[in-house]
């Protein structure tokens, strides 16, 4: 040729008439993957398997669960290693306690009974009680002890609302205060409280250690709360993070309680309170082991269940309102943030173990099917995380079985009652 190239044939460019013809005939054309497997013969392609997508589905959503079981432990860790070192205690020359109330009647009597008007240092102690609507009863027990009473008009729709509006209309009386005590009706005061009650200079809050008898579905919510404090919170402290303020027994600053009580959306205000105050950079610690504010817990198990019915809505829609918060929480602090994140998810421990169970019998029921190695290890993840959190319980004592059985018919019985405590108020008492 005058061009002196040379002709490109069919076979130089990698084509077989013969090879394509087949294909064709069987209504396939070579793609790529074709070519390749023809390039590299003897290679096995990857695939995923239907068990293999199950198995993954399973891990993501019991992920959480596993997750809170080995931060719980890690605290466990931390709390047997004791409280750091309490700091120079401020001069509290005024407390203002916050009571709270709603169609209480009488019952917030034995409350008032137990706040004394000063304390052994010379102290002011100013009561004032929140009425959530009018209630005469309330109002009169009220000023008949000498305590203040103020009248929230409408009521509703929950305790936090009640709080917030007491940061927009009683601020003069709470600049006067160098700090606010909050207390629910049922709550009392330990003798003495206010002389042994430390409120540590760097802290922005403290939180009291509940206590109190308690029996039946009673008592396995008093050891729950105990192990709370005692054993999570005392790591939380170790660890340099933020102990929960648990709603009643809460010390706060006039600008934390200001910070933390603005815009207060959910029905578990006291986790939410805790939330705020974390993502604001602000710090609660543990009171002194003396200072102890007893509350009363239900006795009965309809009362546990609707208790647990309205908690349990409360932070689902704490997952999804505050989401904001969470994430500042996160880029300040990001261990404490994905803890806070995964407890919020995994707990109660009562559902949490239940739902652990049965995703462990699922993977050893599908591994017996159909053995796989993936399947089985998920399923070993799941039962040594239960293990690893029935073992972490028992830092705060025995076990109480009998009433963790009743507490764990409450939580099941309580699922029943969601829809009422995400569309309508609640309590318990």
């Amino acid at each position: 040729m005058a061009s002196g190239r040379v002709p490109m044939t069919k076979k130089m460019a990698g084509f077989d008439d013969g090879f394509i013809g087949q294909r064709v005939l069987h209504g396939k054309t070579p793609g790529c993957r074709d070519l390749l497997s023809r390039r590299t013969p003897g290679r096995i392609q990857p695939e995923i398997t239907t068990l293999e997508i199950a198995t993954l589905a399973i891990l993501l959503f019991l992920l959480p669960f596993v997750a809170d079981g080995l931060f719980i432990f890690a605290l466990a860790l931390l709390a047997k290693r004791g409280i750091p070192g309490a700091q120079k205690p401020r001069r509290i020359s005024r407390w203002l306690v916050l009571i709270p109330a709603r169609n209480e009647g009488n019952a917030i009597r034995e409350t008032l009974a137990s706040i004394p008007r000063t304390d052994t240092a010379g102290g002011e102690v100013i009561t004032l009680v929140v009425l959530d609507g009018d209630d005469p009863l309330s109002r009169d027990c009220a000023e008949s002890s000498g305590a203040s009473v103020c009248i929230k008009e409408p009521p509703g729709p929950s305790k936090g609302a009640v709080l917030e509006w007491v940061a927009e209309t009683q601020s003069a009386l709470l600049a006067k205060a160098d700090a606010v005590l909050i207390l629910d009706v049922g709550s009392r005061l330990a003798p003495g409280f206010f002389e042994t009650f430390s409120f540590p200079e760097g802290a922005d809050a403290v939180q009291a250690y509940l206590g109190g008898p308690a029996s039946g579905v009673g008592g396995a919510i008093r050891h729950s709360e105990h192990f709370a404090q005692h054993i999570e919170d005392q790591g939380r402290q170790q660890a340099g993070w933020s102990v929960r303020l648990r709603g009643t027994g809460t010390a706060l600053t006039p600008a934390c309680f200001h910070v933390t009580s603005r815009g207060l959306k959910t029905r578990v205000e006291d986790l939410e309170a805790s939330l705020v105050l974390a993502a604001a950079g602000m710090t609660a610690v543990l009171g002194e082991g003396s200072a102890v504010v007893y509350d009363e817990k239900p006795a009965g198990l309809e009362k546990a269940a609707v208790q647990r019915a309205r908690w349990l809505a409360g932070r689902w829609h704490l997952l999804v309102t505050r989401r904001d918060r969470f994430s500042s929480l996160i880029r300040r602090r990001p261990l404490e943030g994905m803890a806070f994140l995964v407890e919020i998810w995994g707990r109660p421990l009562s559902l949490s173990l239940t739902a652990r169970s049965l995703g462990f019998f699922c993977l050893l029921g599908m591994a017996a099917a159909r053995p796989s190695p993936i399947v089985l290890l998920a399923a070993l993840l799941l039962l040594f995380s239960i293990f690893l959190t029935l073992f972490t319980l028992r830092f705060a004592g025995p076990l109480p079985w009998a009433a963790s059985a009743s507490l764990f018919a409450a939580w099941l019985r309580s699922l029943a009652r969601l829809p009422q405590a995400i569309s309508g108020w609640l309590r318990a008492r």
